[in-house]
């Protein structure tokens, strides 16, 4: 029989050479305050998911027309500015979908990604959340939505937190409806 040290000293030694995947090349803002972080939270899943779902649409017009001037002014005075100039956008070629892409997060939940997507007659606010979960070699992030209503539905684990990687995905999900039936995706109010 097998030591039972040698069979747990392999299992290490293999995950161990797993290959990770690369973390986002995104830039790292660090010394951000407690409260800067904690309004960052509020930055990804209420303030522009309210932008989005109560301006009429002129919030998601001012992105298309690539207007993020007042967005990182926005952000400069919740998180600073080295942080608001860390913030990217994306256009896609259709014009139906925004990226925004945020500084590395130094924490969870906050967002590597969030796509703003035009539905006919709505929008709909797709993120990529940072995940800290020490036993997962794989798990670098998560797939969610956040509804007009603040709900949250979690479409699970995702070994990316790349935009490109995103973007793929976010373009074969959009026409897809919500998941709203119990077991198909946590929703969190």
């Amino acid at each position: 029989m097998k030591s039972p040290c040698l069979i747990v000293a392999v299992c290490i030694f293999l995950a161990g050479c797993a290959a990770v995947p690369r973390l986002s090349d995104a830039p790292v803002v660090s010394g951000l305050t407690e409260e800067q972080e904690s309004s960052l939270y509020a930055l990804h899943y209420q303030i522009i998911p309210g932008w989005l779902f109560n301006s009429n649409g002129l919030f998601f017009v001012s992105l298309i027309n690539e207007d993020i001037d007042r967005l990182r002014d926005a952000i400069a005075e919740i998180a600073g500015a080295e942080y608001a100039a860390g913030v990217g956008l994306k256009v896609s070629e259709n014009r139906r979908i925004v990226y925004i892409t945020f500084p590395k997060p130094a924490r969870t939940p906050l967002c590597h990604h969030v796509a703003l997507v035009r539905i006919p007659g709505s929008f709909r606010y797709l993120t990529l959340e940072q995940t800290d979960n020490p036993f997962s070699l794989w798990r670098v992030s998560f797939f969610c939505e956040w509804t007009s209503q603040s709900a949250r539905l979690n479409y699970g684990p995702r070994n990316y937190t790349s935009l490109q990687k995103f973007e793929k995905e976010v373009v074969e999900f959009q026409g897809t409806p919500s998941l709203r039936s119990p077991g198909a995706a946590t929703e969190f109010n």
